[in-house]
């Protein structure tokens, strides 16, 4: 468990620059069982708490677990690997069908390659060929137990709070995902 201060200067300098330079997964280009950025740390930002909401303690340096889940927000990290496996065949004239498995992690440390933190998903997807390339849906769903290799669910720290369900359904770990364009 890390302990930051999410308003103290020096973190909030560090938050400034990493949401430019640091590394992000998840969503409809990367891993498809996740939202936008859910793959990778998680924490309090200090210049992004919202409105209304208290993201502190009286007494010191709140532990991640004890923040109001608005307080949360992806970090970023120095070391990204990513990884899909797409089939594709044809249903019927322009529609086309994939099925598809994506496995990324984003780690905080420079150079430290997590392969026991796979992030697993895997789904079906439909395409539609436009004149300005093919309009993608895809529905991925986080393999249980698959996330983070012998643990039963992520940690908060690596997203599991932030990281919704479909349609708010706890039993349900989707991500339903629409672009337009080839994603490689």
């Amino acid at each position: 468990m890390v302990k930051v201060n999410p308003e103290a200067p020096d973190v909030v300098f560090d938050q400034e620059k990493l949401l430019l330079r640091a590394f992000y997964s998840g969503g409809v280009n990367s891993n498809r069982g996740y939202p936008l950025r859910g793959v990778g740390p998680h924490g309090p930002v200090g210049f992004l708490v919202p409105t209304g909401v208290n993201c502190s303690q009286q007494n010191g340096v709140p532990a991640i677990e004890d923040l109001n889940a608005a307080c949360i927000r992806p970090l970023g990290g120095f070391t990204l690997w990513e990884a899909s496996l797409e089939l594709r065949f044809p249903l019927s004239g322009a529609l086309s069908g994939v099925a598809f498995a994506d496995a990324s992690d984003v780690a905080r440390d420079i150079g430290h390659v997590r392969f026991t933190v796979p992030h697993l998903s895997v789904g079906p997807g439909i395409r539609y060929l436009t004149p300005v390339g093919p309009l993608r849906l895809d529905i991925g769903y986080r393999v249980p137990g698959a996330q983070a290799l012998g643990e039963k669910e992520l940690s908060i720290e690596e997203g599991s709070r932030d990281v919704g369900n479909l349609f708010g359904i706890s039993w349900l770990p989707m991500a339903v995902n629409i672009a337009l364009g080839e994603a490689f």
